[in-house]
């Protein structure tokens, strides 16, 4: 049993145990079928260890994690998927779009290069909490590394490389956040195992030896402080709790001590039943009980309840010299504070409506509902609401080279161009995504990963503070149209008279048939198109265009060392140009 940390559900998933968790026939049916696609269609489905591997996950989905019927499908379904045997519009047309949403959401979450999450951390993490508007997606995939480290072992060496990388730095903090202790916990306790196994053994045996004398220790030592608080009319519980592998390693190492000289290997949690209205009170109350039987540690007294902590932890810790003149790490806090601890952001919730202001980083409360009481709360609500909630001001964007950028919702490929440089922004003349290319103005999506084209001949215009929703790229803009003006009043540049046809005018009728040229003006920076810079044409050459595959429309010379081979291997791309 790994320290401390046992499934909810300790016996073996079988197809048949997974049928009876339901009793609607119709819940039996599409699990039958799912399962039936599975081991006819899957391209793993062949391997021994395969379904048993599925049905393992789907213990974690529903008995760790509580998930219903629509994870579970997508869980069976996902490597159908995969292989290509079932096309998701089919998979949505059998078992309903809620289930080929969660598919498509696992398949994102699958293609995202984590091979940089040492250097984008932070925003790596940000992009998978809410690159999917349902969290079902992060929780099946968190369910999924579960068990790949369960099983880490029994994966080729490189395969473990990735998995521990990304459980170290991506996974145990996503759990951490969405407060699912116990498995953030069991994450932090198999990486030690894996990482530090020596280390781990023997730390492991040494609190199997010392627990007699520590239990005995404990329970002599809790005895007087709960005589004091029922003398004080006090409705309390006292727990000893001995903490984890990880958290005792990391204590050595902080401290620069072995094993036997770390005094806070456990700690005494004493825990107030009282309604929230006096608890500050309550537990200062018992504070001061406590301290009248042990003397404490001034320095080491921690208030947490005056000031929590980022995540909303909320105690009081002191340390005291206890019998023998032991240190002892005392913990005391309310009900509440102690649920909030144990159950994460789900009790946040339960208590919204007390008058403790919920943190507007509590964005998962309800997610956390649904995991703890499942059959008291509506997936259908919890989902609805969830999406308003998720819905956070922030996109996260790939570079070509993998690196991501944290921009604001709306923000353009402008914007982007500018969050990468200055300069880049400035020459921006658009930007590949997906294989398609899009405008400055096109609005970037959580995930995209965008090349940005640019131009030396291109330069910001007025019309850009329109395109722009960045404050960088909105000051940047202003800046090079300061530069631009005082430039206008030296030389005027020449401007399009009104009867002009713009440039998409002459693009359309050339489509109809109309005309058959475009209409190039030596003064103004089309946002359509760009000038070459192989050639850089001027006012007074002969110019054509050439419509190119990733950068839009290119001027070039008709002179330009390139013009001979581009006309004569795609002719259906050149178009006829003219200076206004």
């Amino acid at each position: 049993m790994l320290n401390g940390f046992a499934p909810e559900h300790s016996g073996i998933l079988t197809f048949d145990s997974l049928l009876g968790h339901w009793e609607q026939s119709e819940a039996k049916y599409f699990l039958r079928k799912a399962f039936g696609l599975m081991l006819n269609t899957s391209s793993k489905s062949e391997e021994p260890e395969y379904a048993q591997m599925v049905l393992e996950t789907l213990g974690i989905i529903l008995f760790e994690m509580n998930l219903g019927l629509e994870s579970v499908l997508c869980c069976i379904l996902k490597n159908v998927a995969d292989g290509g045997k079932l096309a998701t519009d089919a998979i949505e047309n059998e078992f309903g779009k809620p289930v080929s949403c969660l598919i498509d959401g696992i398949h994102k979450l699958e293609k995202l290069d984590t091979s940089k999450f040492l250097t984008n951390k932070e925003n790596l993490i940000g992009l998978l909490i809410t690159l999917n508007e349902d969290i079902r997606v992060l929780l099946i995939r968190l369910a999924m590394r579960l068990y790949d480290i369960r099983h880490v072992t029994d994966y080729p060496t490189e395969k473990q490389k990735l998995i521990i990388g990304e459980t170290r730095m991506l996974y145990l903090p996503i759990a951490h956040r969405l407060g699912l202790y116990r498995i953030k916990n069991e994450l932090e306790d198999r990486l030690m195992r894996y990482i530090y196994p020596k280390t781990y053994k023997q730390i492991e045996e040494k609190l199997r030896q010392t627990k007699s004398n520590r239990d005995q220790y404990t329970s002599h030592f809790v005895i007087p402080i709960a005589e004091k608080l029922t003398e004080n009319g006090f409705d309390f519980e006292i727990k000893s709790r001995v903490k984890s592998i990880p958290s005792i390693y990391r204590k050595m190492i902080i401290q620069k001590v072995d094993f036997e000289s770390v005094y806070d290997i456990f700690a005494i949690r004493i825990i107030i039943n009282k309604t929230i209205e006096n608890e500050a009170a309550d537990c200062w109350k018992a504070y001061s009980l406590t301290t009248d039987i042990y003397a404490p540690d001034p320095g080491r007294l921690r208030d947490w309840i005056s000031l929590p902590k980022p995540n909303g932890y909320e105690s009081l810790h002191t340390t005291v010299i206890g019998p023998g003149g032991r240190w002892v790490e005392v913990q005391i806090r309310s009900r509440r504070m102690d649920d909030i601890d144990e159950e994460g952001y789900a009790a946040h919730w339960k208590y919204k409506n007390t008058g403790k202001e919920i943190s507007k980083e509590d964005i998962f409360s309800i997610y956390r509902e649904l995991l703890v009481k499942p059959l008291q709360v509506s997936l259908d609500k919890i989902i609805s609401q969830g999406k308003q909630e998720l819905n956070s001001d922030d996109v996260f964007i790939f570079t070509p080279k993998g690196d991501l950028k944290k921009l604001k919702k709306g923000c353009t490929v402008l914007d982007f161009a500018y969050a990468v440089s200055s300069e880049l922004g400035s020459t921006c003349t658009g930007a590949i995504i997906n294989g398609k290319i899009v405008s400055l103005k096109y609005v970037l999506i959580n995930g995209d990963t965008v090349k940005i084209v640019s131009s030396k001949t291109q330069k910001p215009h007025k019309d850009w503070l329109e395109i722009a929703k960045s404050p960088l790229s909105i000051f940047m803009i202003r800046e090079a149209l300061k530069i631009d003006v005082n430039h206008e009043k030296e030389k005027p540049s020449p401007r399009m008279p009104e009867s002009a046809k713009s440039f998409p005018e002459s693009i359309s009728r050339i489509k109809a048939g109309k005309e058959n040229y475009v209409i190039i003006d030596s003064g103004i920076n089309s946002l359509h198109y760009q000038f070459a810079s192989c050639c850089e044409p001027e006012l007074g050459h002969t110019i054509f265009a050439f419509v190119s595959v990733t950068q839009g429309i290119k001027i070039h010379r008709t002179s330009c060392s390139n013009a001979r081979q581009l006309i004569a291997r795609f002719p259906y791309r050149v178009l006829e140009a003219r200076w206004k």
